[in-house]
């Protein structure tokens, strides 16, 4: 706070005035230091402080003017749910501040919000909310042609430099799995259970051992399957359709594990990972299936924790660096490679429970 008390007298005689914009004092070496010198060394640094303290705000704090600028020129795009085939919803979060082209029109616009049509009934389609920002390569056509694509300059993807096609294809999948890590919450130390040795539950595996997981049992009906999350750090496995009373083990005294990570979808993974939970555990639903009668006495009297997870959005980057840094090595799962012209093949050998395969990939 500002000094108050006059300082300017007998024997301090600190005339300082800030009005004189003086910064610093200067000491010659060989001269005595004269007190009033040092006084004013004190009040120069008081007033910086002062100035700088004055100028700096807390969250919340009234900045005036503070005026408000609108903006009645909002405009909104709809496009199609899919693309090549692909879900558009799977990346539309990402596209958040992302500046997008017109493939045909050169129209230039970032990307301010998304609504889908589970937001409301005036959504019937995805919206995309614009700014546009340059004209068309014409100079005359200033907003998207309607049927035309729309293209994220690709300054702004992540860059997969260093991975192969078949890594960064992966990118996806890992970043649907590192987004349940992330609702797990603090998994160091944990003891985690998996339910469902899919491509998902495998990842999900590899994800929660380079979390720092203590122990992580994973269970499914295929032993093919198993033998693929023993390669990326399972502790132990278990074919619940052979073995499936070695889960009773886990169950006693009020269940075992700190987590659990549900990727079958089916009624039995859900329920066994309920059973198995300690009290006060989580369970992450991330496998998708139909509406399943689920053990609501043992969620209600272990006080469990419940937590839905879907996708992944700032994951996708995070998937990328992590196997582009050794992190993460995702080509044990990528067990075959199809060439596109043959893409039923691919199709009828990844539905073969005797081919052994885990990730089958087309090739364009």
């Amino acid at each position: 706070m500002p000094q108050k008390t006059n300082l300017n007298i007998n024997p301090f005689f600190d005339d300082f005035d800030k009005n004189d914009n003086f910064y610093r004092v200067l000491f010659k070496p060989g001269f005595p230091v004269q007190a009033r010198e040092l006084t004013q060394l004190q009040s120069i640094l008081q007033n910086q402080v002062e100035s700088f303290g004055s100028h700096m705000f807390k969250e919340g704090s009234m900045v005036i003017p503070g005026n408000i600028t609108y903006n009645d020129a909002y405009s909104a795009v709809k496009i199609n749910p899919d693309h090549l085939g692909i879900d558009v919803t799977v990346y539309t979060k990402q596209l958040h501040g992302k500046t997008i082209r017109g493939q045909s029109s050169g129209v230039v616009a970032t990307i301010d919000d998304c609504r889908f049509p589970t937001d409301g009934p005036e959504y019937t389609d995805i919206t995309l909310y614009v700014n546009y920002s340059t004209s068309g390569t014409d100079n005359e056509v200033s907003s998207f042609e309607d049927g035309e694509i729309l293209i994220v300059e690709d300054y702004q993807c992540v860059s997969a430099d260093g991975l192969s096609s078949q890594e960064a294809a992966m990118a996806e999948p890992l970043a649907v799995c590192l987004h349940a890590i992330k609702q797990a919450g603090k998994i160091l130390g944990k003891k985690v259970l998996v339910t469902g040795s899919g491509p998902i539950g495998t990842l999900c595996v590899a994800a929660a051992r380079r979390a720092g997981a203590e122990e992580i049992i994973v269970t499914d009906i295929s032993t093919n399957a198993l033998s693929f999350s023993n390669s990326v750090g399972a502790d132990r496995v278990i074919n619940v359709l052979k073995e499936h009373d070695q889960l009773k083990n886990y169950q006693f005294n009020k269940g075992y594990f700190d987590i659990a990570i549900e990727c079958s979808g089916s009624a039995q993974g859900i329920s066994d990972s309920i059973n198995c939970l300690k009290p006060k555990g989580t369970l992450i639903q991330l496998g998708l299936g139909g509406d399943v009668l689920i053990p609501l006495v043992s969620v209600t009297t272990k006080e469990l924790n419940l937590k839905g997870s879907f996708r992944f959005h700032s994951e996708f980057e995070l998937a990328v660096e992590m196997m582009k840094k050794k992190l993460i090595d995702v080509n044990p799962l990528i067990t075959h490679k199809i060439e596109f012209k043959n893409a039923i093949d691919g199709f009828e050998l990844a539905m073969n429970k005797n081919k052994k395969s885990m990730k089958v990939q087309l090739a364009f």
